[in-house]
């Protein structure tokens, strides 16, 4: 009887993307051949993944690192590339942790800044980078919630979509946030049940 063999290789974990210029900034390694160009990310020992490209071919990702205070734990290290420098996505003052979800095309990132469960001034913010700019900006939920995530924005970057929770009445609410004069404001989209238990996954 004949017996199948199945055959593992082990290789090392990279994020691979191709981009249309790069001069090998730290971090890119770059194998060329006929009609291509293939750029590869290794910004870490042990993984480095890409979750985003837009039309001037920046890239979104994301690394392992040792953590500062404890080597022996790895922390993610979200981070946007312009072709030629490398951008880490810092902390949202007050919170302890930041991860970045959707890029548009003129390169800003939206995401979400989190802390301990039951902060009084809310657990979960939604976040726009922009790193050409080195800013920053945390999205304000909807009055009289506590918290929101961002997680899309529009190519042009003018709109961001997302949602917005609170407890009093505790619900989850869809939301779209759009720049008036210098701040981003939230307004609600409408659901057919406003208590929808699975609003979040849907969203």
């Amino acid at each position: 009887m004949n017996q199948a063999k199945l055959v593992f290789i082990a290789i090392p974990l990279v994020a691979v993307v191709s981009l249309a210029a790069c001069s090998k900034p730290d971090g890119i390694s770059t194998v060329t051949g006929e009609g291509f160009a293939l750029h590869v990310h290794d910004h870490s020992v042990t993984l480095t993944r890409l979750l985003a490209i837009n039309n001037k071919h920046h890239v979104l990702g994301v690394f392992e690192r040792p953590g500062e205070k404890t080597p022996e734990v790895f922390e993610q290290i979200f981070f946007f590339h312009d072709g030629n420098k490398k951008h880490e996505l810092p902390r949202l003052k007050g919170f302890t942790n930041v991860e970045a979800l959707h890029l548009s095309d003129n390169g800003h990132v939206v995401g979400f800044a989190s802390r301990r469960l039951g902060h009084p001034e809310g657990s979960l913010a939604g976040i726009l980078w922009q790193p050409l700019q080195s800013k920053l900006t945390k999205l304000e939920p909807i009055k009289d919630d506590t918290a929101a995530l961002a997680n899309s924005i529009s190519a042009d970057g003018s709109r961001i979509t997302g949602y917005s929770t609170g407890s009093n009445p505790a619900r989850l609410r869809p939301c779209v946030w759009t720049k008036k004069g210098e701040q981003w404001v939230a307004s609600v989209l409408p659901t057919e049940h406003s208590f929808n238990p699975f609003l979040m996954s849907g969203n």
